[in-house]
């Protein structure tokens, strides 16, 4: 879609088109009027493009994090559990306890123990094992009640899916 000045007004056309500095003149020789629908029409583009940003992103991620993870040592006096990537890389599901802060106790699921890089977080800290349920992922979302961790029944996997 193209927008394009008539009488002082921006209409749609058919054609597509991405230059907004073109658009953004046309708006200023319009008048201030048409400058605030260039405005509108700018932030809109930007919040979607945001939107499909964050959706492509978590899309990623789900398809990083589901999967079996096998347990491979503790932290803080519960099993941390690890699934391999074909990348040569991990992603753990760990607990961390209060020592950085209370915000920092509970599971976490991320790129390695303690790291920067996190995915889900859930705030059960009376859990031995990863919780089923409660998880925010995204990391600063809300809670994601599709985002499920199975514990097997040897206790030494867990599964992460995510429930339609």
């Amino acid at each position: 879609r193209r927008w394009r000045r008539s009488r002082g007004r921006f209409e749609k056309s058919m054609k597509f088109s991405n230059d907004f500095e073109e658009l953004f003149e046309d708006a200023v020789d319009a008048g201030p009027d048409s400058l605030d629908e260039w405005e509108e029409v700018f932030r809109k583009r930007q919040a979607e493009k945001a939107a499909q940003v964050q959706k492509t992103q978590q899309q990623l991620v789900r398809r990083i994090i589901q999967g079996t993870y096998q347990e491979k040592g503790s932290n803080h006096g519960r099993p941390i559990f690890r699934k391999a990537l074909e990348t040569g890389e991990s992603v753990a599901i760990y607990y961390w306890d209060e020592k950085d802060g209370a915000d920092c106790d509970g599971w976490w699921i991320g790129a390695e123990v303690g790291g920067d890089m996190v995915f889900a977080f859930n705030v059960n800290q009376a859990s031995m094992f990863p919780p089923f349920m409660g998880w925010r992922f995204p990391l600063r979302g809300p809670l994601d009640n599709s985002l499920r961790v199975q514990l097997g029944n040897n206790r030494s996997e867990v599964q992460v899916t995510f429930e339609s």
